[in-house]
């Protein structure tokens, strides 16, 4: 049975909608695409974002078959120099960009929980390998946020 997703959720209202690639409230789900969001929408270099409207295909090693990820954002940036760079943005506590650690303490659950930390893992590096390779072939900048990251934006 899989644990219980304890992030906050919620939906984003952008407060200028002119630059967000949709229509409405933005579902976010973790107070770290929360926290993405709004720089997104109030960052005056960040000229467009979306979220979750591009499909890149993959394959899960695990069971051999195509799946397909959505990344959480899309965005067009003006750099410092003044270059126009297309990102794709995965959002991710620091914790789940690392494998996970065996515990110490050999027990069922601990089997089980580092099993499927590992499968997600797995899950996601094939979702980030596939997501590298399309944004190479289309232009685009893939890149890992965690909290580390989404805290030091101003």
């Amino acid at each position: 049975m899989p644990r219980k997703n304890n992030y906050k959720q919620g939906w984003y209202i952008p407060e200028n909608p002119n630059k967000y690639m949709g229509n409405g409230a933005v579902k976010y789900r973790s107070s770290y695409e929360q926290r993405l969001f709004y720089y997104l929408d109030n960052e005056d270099n960040v000229l467009a974002w979306g979220s979750e409207s591009i499909a890149i295909p993959y394959i899960f090693e695990l069971d051999n078959s195509q799946h397909r990820y959505y990344p959480d954002v899309i965005a067009t940036i003006r750099t410092k120099d003044g270059t126009i760079k297309r990102l794709v943005i995965e959002v991710k506590p620091y914790k789940q960009t690392l494998p996970p650690a065996r515990s110490k303490k050999i027990s069922s659950k601990n089997t089980h929980r580092f099993d499927e930390d590992m499968t997600m893992f797995i899950k996601n590096k094939n979702k980030w390998d596939a997501a590298d390779l399309y944004c190479k072939k289309n232009n685009l900048e893939f890149v890992i946020m965690t909290e580390i990251d989404i805290y030091n934006l101003k």
